[in-house]
This record gives structure tokens, sequence and C-alpha cells, in this order.
């Protein structure tokens, strides 16, 4: 699993971004916080993250922080039982900063 990244920021498209790690270029699905912050191409970023396997695709979700993330999962679970909620919804919905986990 990839908890977190931290690495260059290289291209921002839409909720999507490009980070260059040690030479490898992850994209990225991130949450209105991440596109809220200052994060600029050409300069560093860390993200939590969260990965998603699935037999027909594999996607990085990124947070601006683990309680973020943490909120996130909790969504994903929630998502099985009862609300039409899943990974990738959630990104493109408000920053979550003021809820208390």
């Amino acid at each position: 699993m990839i908890g977190r990244l931290r690495g260059v920021l290289v291209e921002i498209d839409g909720h999507c971004l490009l980070v260059d790690v040690a030479g490898v270029g992850y994209e990225v699905e991130v949450s209105a916080s991440v596109l809220e912050s200052k994060a600029s191409v050409g300069n560093d970023i860390e993200l939590s993250t969260h990965f998603v396997v699935r037999e027909d695709v594999q996607q990085l979700f990124g947070f601006s922080d683990a309680n973020e993330r943490e909120l996130f999962r909790i969504f994903i679970l929630c998502s099985f039982s009862m609300l039409d909620i899943g990974p990738l919804t959630m990104p493109r919905h408000r920053s979550p900063r003021n809820y208390q986990i």
C-alpha cells in the first residue's frame, strides 16, 4: 500500500495531480482541500494517500492530511452498506476539514 507521497508537483489537471517522487510520476486523484491549498507546479508537495486496487483499475487518492484520509475511508465503508459514495465521488466534494474523527 502507498500511504504517503512527498515529491515535486509536476502537473495539475482538474482533480488529478502528477507528482514526481524520485523520478517516478504518480497520478493522484485529490480532494478539494488539496486543490484549495496553495500547491503549485514546481513546488514540493506531501500527500496522505489511499491506494485502491480492483480487478479493472488501480487508483491513488491524495489528501491534505491523515485525518482527511481517515474520513474518506469511513465514507468508503459506509458506501458498502447504505450510501452511494465511493472513491470516485469523494475527492470531488468540498473539504471535510471541519469534521472531527
